[in-house]
């Protein structure tokens, strides 16, 4: 009787033979975005929250400098994940 191989054996086989699962690089470029907005939405919270930026109820609130650096940070590994190919 045939018995299916498990997704990780499967995987671990794939990347052996030099072959990468579509759905990774599916997902690349999903994430390449997301994380290229969030480090733009980041940036601009943390000038308006820093008072560079003007002209927004953000300006000059300190916790949306605080909002835009986490915000930046997770767009920053949302790239590195998505050019080393996990997801």
């Amino acid at each position: 009787m045939w018995l299916p191989l498990t997704s990780r054996s499967a995987e671990r086989d794939a990347a052996l033979a030099g072959y990468e699962p579509r759905t990774g690089a599916l997902m690349r470029m999903p994430m390449m975005i997301a994380g290229a907005l969030l480090v733009l939405m980041g940036g601009v919270w943390i000038l308006q929250g820093i008072n560079v930026l003007p002209g927004s109820f953000m300006t000059g609130q300190t916790k949306w400098a605080v909002y835009g650096a986490i915000t930046l940070v997770i767009g920053i590994v949302l790239i590195v994940l998505a050019r080393r190919g996990v997801g």
